[in-house]
Parts: C-alpha cells; structure tokens; sequence
C-alpha cells in the first residue's frame, strides 16, 4: 500500500514538473471527491421543452444536439436522419440519408449554419451539406473533403472546418518515424493548418492506445473549439490559426493510463501488452465536451470500456463543472432532483455518451418520455403541483413520445 501510494506520488510529481516546465496549469481532478446535493442547490431557471411527437418526427435517442437561436438540431442514428426542431419543440423538418449513412452536424453560430456531413464509403471523402437553422439547403454549399478516415468534421465558420485523426498502427508492424497530427484544419477542401504533432516512433503507447482526440465538438465560443490529447489529458484552446495549451489534468493513479505504457518506445513491448487486461472501465482514455466559462471548466471523462447505467443511482461521475478560483469539483451525476424542478429528472443516462450542451449561459440535457412518465408516478405521494405547460406535456403524450430538451442555470458556484 505504501509503494503504491509513493509511485501514484512520483507519477504526479513528474507530470506536474513536465507541465510546470511548460507552463501549463495543472489541475488535480479526484472524481471521487466530486461533490453533489441536490438540483436547488446548484441550479435555476429549469425549463422543460417536450419535442413534438409525429409520425414524421419520431426517433429514439439524441446522438447530438445543437441549440441555435431559434431551434434545436438532432441526429439520431435509428434512423440516420437529423431532426429540426423550433425552441418550443415544434417539430419543422426531418432530413434522412439514403444508405448506410450516418450524419454529423456541427454549427456555425457568425453565419448561422448548419453543416451536415456525411462519409461516403466510396470516394473516401467527408460530404458536406449546409442549411438554414430551420432547416432550409443553402444552394451551392456542397463540400468534399478527404480527411483521414470517417473523421467527424466541426464547422469553425467563415469555411474553415476542424477534423481529427489517429496515429494507430496495426500489431506487428512498425512505427514510422514520422509526424501524424491528431488535429487538422481545412478551409473548404483544402488543408489549411495542422495541430497536435505525434511521431508513431517516440509514442508508440499513446498511437496505440490513444485512440487519437475525443470527439469534437462546437463551443459556445465562435470559432473556437476544446481538445485534450489522449491518455495525456492535455487541454488545448483551438482555433483555425493555433492550438494553445492551457490546462493539464492529473487524475489518481487508479484511474490513470499504466505510465510504463504510456512512455514505452519499444514497438515489441507496446505488442505484447494489446490484448492483455491493462485498462478497466475506470481507466480515464480521454476528456471530451470541454467549454470553458469564466472561472468554470466543463468537461467529461471518457474510457474505452463504456459502462451503461441502469438508473440514476448507478450512474458514475463523469460529467464535471470546476472551479478554477476555489478548485472544488462538482459532478452533475451526484446532483438528485428536489422539488424547484418537480422531482422530475434533469439529465437521463445518456449524458454518459452525449454529455452536457452549453448555450448562451444555459445548460442543455435531453430526458426519454418514459423516464419522465416512470418519475412523476413515483413521486405521486409528494403531491407535485407541475407548472401548466407540464400538466400539458403529462395529459397530451406517453411513455414513447419523443424525448424532452431540459433547460437549466448554474447558480453562482461557489
């Protein structure tokens, strides 16, 4: 227990003196430390927004959720197809791919646009496609790019796209000695500017099983996006002309990536270790959903063996807000419902692969109908008395209706 404890020191140690060298702001973030309470506590303002059940609008499950000024964009995989949605709900159009084709979407606030890409298996090229918020195909904005792979692209604005890629090399062959960049800039179609260099040679543990960056994804900044680099969980501000570090997270040993891995340059160890049990589901791989407001760091952790919760009270913590002031850690999976929202869930399991959403100083979760129909029958004995738009919502739709967008504010965190 002793040794494990000084090594777990040493580690932490060593990585703060590489990025005090560097001077990068280290952040110490323990999950199991994390506060909760309750949602009064925390949050204000909650607002729920029932999405409008049709025969058209109908799907399952938020895969992304994009809040414009005026509406709501969603893609659900079910049905390979992106929803547009008013801000009260009010289904407008439903756009769906032909094939086995699945959409990203990503939005670019200065120019308010939509951009849905979708990889084309045949030409090897991400197809690009930009509407209107409502919805509404602006002509003449067609886009093909090559990037590497199935990359999901993010729309910077102004034309300028942010994709990412992997240093991976299969087992058995050898590393190149050459620079593979996790992050690539284009304008159009064309390669514009590229971040976050990586040699297969020098990194063999982080090509491997690094996977490369978590997903992208827009921020509430224009033009700017959030990345951290994998297993080394550094923070990157992101915009079409620089990447600049400005954070490093420094998790606790049980939940850090083996360092003898991580630092290993030996292509044969780095072989001998792929199938063998290094990782578990606690071992954080990567930081993705990352906004930062003020003096509030918002972010989830990531690990390569996903852990479905069955319920709120299974659910882990990996959806933080930090307070860079104070350093204290509040995890949005240990705050419980009270009765300033009903009762009633403000996020569902699914956060574990959506995580939150950030606009315009609010957050945005997503809950299935059924979770909201299994709560207000548990909570019957409290004798909620639900605002009218709710009591609408209850005697209108059912358990299968289509999911609910939840509106809340953070209060002055302290």
């Amino acid at each position: 227990m002793v040794r494990t404890v000084f090594v777990a020191f040493i580690y932490s140690l060593l990585a703060y003196m590489e990025a005090q060298a560097q001077n990068v702001p280290v952040l110490r973030i323990d999950p199991a430390n994390a506060y909760g309470g309750t949602y009064s506590e925390y949050f204000d303002d909650i607002e729920y927004i029932p999405l409008e059940t049709t025969k058209e609008s109908l799907f399952g499950f938020i895969v992304q959720l994009l809040i414009t000024d005026n509406s709501f964009v969603i893609t659900d995989f079910d049905t390979q197809a992106t929803y547009f949605f008013l801000k009260n709900g009010k289904f407008v159009k439903k756009i769906h791919e032909k094939g086995n084709k699945y959409p990203n979407i990503s939005y670019d606030a200065v120019g308010k646009r939509i951009t849905i890409s979708v990889f084309n298996e045949i030409t090897r090229k991400n197809e690009l496609r930009s509407y209107t918020t409502s919805g509404e195909e602006i002509s003449n904005s067609h886009t093909k790019i090559a990037t590497a792979g199935n990359s999901k692209l993010v729309n910077l604005g102004a034309g300028y796209y942010a994709a990412s890629q992997t240093c991976y090399y299969q087992k058995g062959a050898s590393p190149a000695d050459t620079t593979i960049y996790l992050l690539k800039i284009y304008k159009g179609d064309s390669l514009y500017q590229k971040f976050l260099p990586y040699n297969q040679k020098e990194k063999c543990g982080i090509c491997v099983f690094g996977n490369g960056v978590a997903e992208l994804k827009n921020s509430p900044e224009n033009g700017v996006i959030y990345v951290s680099t994998p297993l080394e969980h550094n923070i990157y501000r992101v915009t079409k002309d620089s990447a600049k570090n400005i954070f490093r997270l420094v998790f606790p040993y049980n939940l850090t990536f083996p360092s003898e891995i991580l630092k290993s340059k030996d292509p044969a160890f780095i072989d001998s270790v792929r199938n063998t049990k290094w990782q578990n589901e606690t071992t954080i791989t990567s930081i993705s959903n990352i906004f930062l407001n003020g003096q509030l760091l918002y972010f989830k952790t990531n690990t390569s063996q996903a852990s479905f919760a069955t319920g709120p009270s299974d659910m882990k913590p990996i959806n933080f807000i930090y307070n860079l002031g104070t350093n204290k850690l509040v995890s949005v999976e240990r705050i419980t419902p009270d009765s300033a929202n009903y009762y009633l869930p403000f996020y569902s399991w699914g956060i574990g692969v959506t995580g939150l959403e950030y606009s315009e100083n609010s957050f945005y979760t997503h809950v299935s109908s059924l979770e909201l129909f299994t709560a207000t029958a548990a909570t019957q004995k409290k004798n909620v008395v639900y605002p009218l738009y709710l009591q609408t919502y209850f005697k209108s739709n059912n358990r299968k209706s289509n999911p609910v967008i939840v509106r809340f504010k953070l209060k002055k965190m302290q």
